[in-house]
């Protein structure tokens, strides 16, 4: 029991008392797209991710992520899209826009500049100027693998929540 008027305050979230003082974020970094940080990232992870409106990343339905032993992480990069997991669902018929996929090929060459030069675990990093050269100017990648449905993509806001007890 504390002292009558003596309480322990927990230090602010992001302060100087917990040493947890957010720098801003670089400019060479600010507004990548999902796919521009996976052609940067020393190390993939495997999951299913998407963008909700505002900028939030979330997951829908069954979701498995599986702990990984990197064993090797890049030393060259960018990486050639194809070597990303990610899947471009066409919907037939429909004017299939994808904000999120999209590729500068002059802000990964910065982003990848700036990491080499400020972010010690990018120090050694080279880059793979042929597979920056395959990359757009502003656009898809065209060698992302694509599938092509007749169904409608499911909005956010048709899921519904499974509230069934899982199985074990």
């Amino acid at each position: 029991m504390y002292a009558k008027g003596v309480l322990e305050k927990s230090p602010r979230k992001f302060s100087f008392e917990n040493s947890m003082i957010p720098s801003p974020q670089p400019v060479q970094l600010h507004g990548l797209t999902q796919v521009e940080e996976m052609l940067i990232a020393r190390a993939l992870p495997i999951m299913r991710v998407y963008i909700k409106p505002g900028g939030q990343r979330g997951y829908s339905g069954h979701c498995v992520n599986l702990p990984q032993n990197i064993t090797e992480l890049a030393t060259s990069l960018p990486r050639y899209p194809r070597a990303l997991s990610v899947i471009l669902v066409k919907v037939k018929g429909k004017n299939n826009t994808f904000k999120d996929v999209k590729v500068r090929r002059e802000k990964v060459h910065n982003a990848l500049l700036w990491l080499i030069q400020n972010n010690p675990l990018y120090a050694e990093l080279e880059i793979d100027t042929d597979a920056l050269n395959s990359l757009p100017e502003n656009g898809v990648p065209t060698d992302l693998v694509a599938v092509e449905t007749e169904d409608d993509i499911i909005n956010d806001s048709d899921l519904m929540p499974d509230d069934r007890k899982p199985t074990y």
